[in-house]
């Protein structure tokens, strides 16, 4: 594995969750600046002698690309010559205001603009503190941006400067010191200088990466250096990476301790026919048409199956030989009879998670199958709630999906189940049980997600070298010692107001009621004769310790845990970086750039300047609904202690496009329609499923070859008819034309191979390789953890005393419960090691918050993904 970095984390969550919601994309910069080097870099020095202390002052620009642009959280990486020393640097500067410090040592410094800066725009940094290489000559040093508004700033070598001969003995402190941290759960280690080859920085120091296979290791190919200039390229030893480290990462056959790799299937429970003659087998959710004309039509009503005359029946995928048998969720009963709970049931494939439970038969002639009355089970069978037989009070939730909980919603939206998988390549436990675990990125399917009436979300694996190491979506640990892992809870929790003096920042209080003492939004957040008080007094909650979900000003008020988020008079806080924090800085909404709409990327100080769709915010905030509000960093910290054997924690990053009207209205249908056509046709193509459903002489097909626009205003585009080229255009045919096509190069003589639906390509199929990413993809990096996860927001939709309030720890103000944790499984450590190592029954959950999507304000959000 490679070192994390400090990849931000806000806006982590699924595409799809936010599309569900109608909320504006995150991304939509005009625009990728695809790492484009900055220009002209400049370098004074104030003091210019080697070994001292000096204030570095460096003069450089934007690139003139729209779409570079820095924004408030872009984080700027400078890595000094060789021998220089960042760890002494107290404090950077851009464009006159300070920087996010995020990590200085080596010859590497790291910090997080605080203003944004519009491509072609100059930039002046001032560093305060360097330590000069201890040698004199020439010297440069390179910049790179991350996290600019679409892309990125690469890699960029300074104009050369002069370092002199020392005049004085170097002062104390000049020698470079490294500091160790460490990934949560990995014992740590005393560098070895002089000794190991690799680590010692954001990894322990070890041989392994070296390139030899040395005593007590079963395999070596090399490591790949994190951070500093080199980061991401091959590599044996630390001297390779100027500013970084040389580290091991699995993945490739040999894990990140120098052990062979075996691969493990982690199958999504997703869904599955109950009952019947397919009882078990995997299943969508879909209906096919049996008999009639248009028999394996997909279909919702009888009506689809073709004519009156010829008509077949809408069944269940599992149905289709007329027994019973339906698909549903694959789910756990969460409540109901004390015997019954964590055992299988069937859940709904959507719908309200409150009253998901389905029914199945007891006896009968249809045991197993979902019912909805006695007469459905045949003779002597009874139709009950398996999760609470006898009673309707039993619950069951799905083993793979997604819950969104809001203050505006009621009551939550369940997304799933959902199907799909990864592999785990894993290697053999260490001396303390530690097993290193990678992800290749090609490994991660997801089944397309349908959400009816809006839109079809697809879900892969994003290869990230820099915190996973090459070809890597994931990277992680599980702890098969007797003590698990250490501290595998996990929390995410965000404050949408840290403006200080602001009289909508910070929750109250309650007095009395069940929640006596504990922070609160509401009134009714106390229960029973409680009030909320003192709202409005600024501070956050407290997140885990002795203090959980007490009102709190400073970690200090905490004890055993932190701040959700204090006051913050500059807007300037951030959370440590990853693995340790999620690497978030604080964020001040504003009215400055736009997302999505017809104007993506340009200025703008309302949403109406941004076209339809479109918002007017700040890279951190696309909808900034409230100006100069100030959002807190999100804080991510891990408890929980000593866990039990086979306890795992995985950073997974993954990335998601949406494909909607009109390509698809949330069905993840095949695009298809009716060829050959003819050119000038009078109507529309005929949109079908199956060939029956076709003309005599025609197929249902899924691209075909249209024409070439001449002349007119659209020449050169593809055409079915002249009306399509503009006055004075017209459509020219090719000899193959209205034929169906593959894609394929010269199959379409004299014209072009045109998709039915361009999002899903030429296979007409969604989420597969050929389809053309209509909406921006949204990469999405969240720790992943067999523990709890949990997630909160402070001053939810606060903007009101009456409405506002928490999500935060079950409670959702203005509701009586909510869900805000999610627990997972952790592995079966035998069945890791077994002759088929197996993942079954393990649970990776995460939780996370959101601010201000359009239709619901803030949001929390619970995954769960279970192995079959």
């Amino acid at each position: 594995m490679k070192a994390t970095s400090s990849t931000s984390l806000r806006g982590s969550v699924f595409l799809i969750l936010l599309l569900v919601l109608a909320v504006a994309p995150k991304s939509a910069a005009a625009y990728n600046c695809g790492r484009r080097p900055w220009q002209t870099i400049s370098v004074n020095l104030s003091v210019n002698t080697a070994g001292a202390l000096s204030i570095y002052g460096i003069s450089t620009r934007v690139p003139n690309l729209a779409g570079c642009n820095l924004t408030k959280y872009s984080e700027i990486e400078i890595t000094l010559p060789n021998g220089s020393d960042a760890s002494t640097i107290n404090s950077a500067f851009l464009n006159g205001e300070v920087g996010m410090f995020l990590h200085g040592s080596g010859t590497s410094v790291t910090f997080v603009s605080q203003v944004p800066a519009r491509f072609n725009a100059p930039v002046n940094i001032l560093l305060n503190g360097v330590t000069n290489p201890p040698s004199a000559g020439s010297m440069v040093l390179t910049i790179l941006a991350r996290n600019v508004l679409n892309g990125g700033i690469g890699t960029t070598a300074s104009q050369p400067y002069t370092i002199g001969a020392a005049t004085t003995p170097t002062p104390a402190g000049s020698t470079p010191t490294e500091t160790s941290t460490f990934t949560p759960g990995v014992p740590t280690a005393t560098p070895t200088p002089g000794v190991a080859a690799c680590g010692g920085v954001l990894s322990p120091p070890s041989n392994c990466c070296n390139g030899m296979v040395d005593p007590g290791e079963e395999c070596d190919d090399g490591g790949a250096c994190s951070g500093g200039s080199s980061s991401g390229n091959a590599c044996t030893v630390n001297a390779q990476c100027p500013g970084g480290e040389c580290r091991a990462y699995g993945g490739d056959g040999c894990a990140a301790n120098c052990t062979n790799e075996r691969s493990v299937r982690f199958q999504f429970t997703g869904a599955r026919c109950f009952g019947g003659f397919k009882d078990g087998q995997s299943c969508a959710g879909m209906r096919l048409c049996v008999g009639g004309a248009f028999s394996n039509k997909p279909c919702s009503t009888n009506v689809d199956c073709g004519p009156a005359n010829d008509r077949g029946v809408c069944l269940s995928e599992c149905d289709t030989a007329g027994d019973g048998s339906q698909c549903a969720g694959v789910g756990t009963c969460t409540a109901g009879d004390a015997g019954k709970i964590g055992l299988l049931c069937p859940s709904r494939l959507s719908g309200n998670l409150a009253s998901s439970t389905l029914k199945t038969c007891q006896g009968g002639s249809e045991p197993g199958t979902l019912c909805v009355a006695d007469t459905d089970c045949g003779g002597g069978g009874v139709c009950q709630n398996p999760c609470s037989p006898g009673a309707a009070s039993g619950i069951c939730r799905h083993q793979s999906g997604i819950v969104i909980e809001s203050i505006g919603l009621v009551p939550e939206i369940p997304v799933g189940p959902m199907s799909g998988g990864l592999h785990l390549h894993i290697g053999k436990h260490d001396a303390d049980g530690i097993v290193p675990v990678a992800v290749p990125a090609n490994s991660v399917s997801f089944a397309p997600i349908r959400v009816p009436g809006l839109a079809c979300t697809c879900i892969g694996g994003v290869s990230v070298p820099e915190l996973h190491g090459p070809g890597n979506a994931a990277s992680g640990i599980i702890g098969c010692g007797l003590g698990g892992l250490a501290n595998t809870n996990v929390d995410l929790s965000v404050d949408h107001n840290t403006t200080s003096g602001d009289p909508m920042n910070g929750p109250g209080g309650c007095s009395g009621g069940t929640r006596d003492g504990l922070a609160c939004g509401l009134d009714s957040d106390c229960g029973s004769g409680g009030t909320c008080s003192a709202r409005g007094g600024g501070g956050g909650l407290c997140v885990g310790g002795a203090n959980n979900q007490h009102l709190c000003h400073a970690d200090a008020d905490c004890p055993g845990s932190i701040c959700s988020s204090p006051d913050d008079v500059s807007c300037s806080a951030a959370a440590p970086a990853l693995p340790a924090g999620s690497g978030i800085p604080a964020c001040l909404e504003k009215k400055e750039v736009c997302f999505g709409g017809t104007n993506p990327g340009a200025a703008c100080s309302a949403n109406s300047q941004c076209g339809s769709g479109g918002t007017c915010g700040t890279a951190c905030n696309p909808v900034s609904a409230h100006p100069n509000v100030c959002n807190g960093p999100e804080r991510l910290t891990f408890s929980g202690g000593a866990s039990v054997p086979g306890s795992a924690i995985l950073l997974t990053t993954l990335s998601s496009h949406i494909i909607g009207p009109p390509d698809d209205d949330g069905t993840c249908r095949k695009s298809s329609v009716c060829v050959p056509l003819t050119l000038n046709q009078p109507a529309a193509p005929v949109a079908c499923a199956i060939d029956g459903e076709c003309s005599s002489g025609q197929a249902c097909r899924t691209a075909y070859c249209a024409g070439v626009c001449s002349g007119g205003s659209s020449a050169g585009a593809p055409c079915i008819r002249d009306t399509q080229c503009g006055v004075g255009g017209g459509c020219t045919p090719g000899s193959t034309f209205g034929q169906a096509c593959s894609g394929l190069s010269g199959e379409c003589d004299g014209g072009v191979c045109v998709p039915v639906a361009a999002a899903k390509g030429f296979d007409g199929l969604p989420c597969t390789a050929d389809d053309v990413n209509t909406t921006p993809s949204v990469a999405i990096t969240t720790p992943m953890t067999t523990g709890t996860a949990s997630a909160g927001i402070s001053d939810a939709s606060g903007f009101n005393l009456s409405t506002g309030g928490l999500i935060f720890g079950g409670v959702c103000s203005g509701r009586s419960q909510c869900l805000t944790s999610v627990q997972g499984q952790a592995f079966d450590c035998s069945s890791l090691a077994g002759p088929a190592p197996s993942a079954t029954g393990a649970s990776f959950v995460s939780a996370y918050p959101q601010l201000d999507q359009v239709t619901i304000g803030d949001a929390v959000y619970t995954r769960k993904l279970t192995a079959k």
